[in-house]
């Protein structure tokens, strides 16, 4: 998404409906974004916190077998 195409969603829906509030915008533009980004990266949520644990614990923990581990119990959970 771009500023451009944004400003065109948003002048379709004023257009439509000239009394629609900013909030209702920002917040149909917020829940469009996360379902494009959910449908790009799905998961996303439970891969940044796999890479956060995992970067947790490398510091006691290193080496390759231990991040296998990990991302294999992660992709294991869903």
């Amino acid at each position: 998404m771009h500023s451009k195409w944004l400003g065109n969603q948003f002048k379709k829906k004023v257009e439509s409906n000239p009394r629609i509030k900013v909030k209702d915008l920002v917040a149909k533009t917020q829940k469009g974004l996360l379902s494009a980004f959910e449908e790009v990266i799905p998961r996303v949520d439970n891969r940044f916190c796999v890479k956060h644990l995992y970067n947790n614990f490398r510091m006691k923990f290193s080496g390759l077998e231990m991040k296998n581990r990990m991302w294999r119990c992660a992709k294991a959970s869903h």
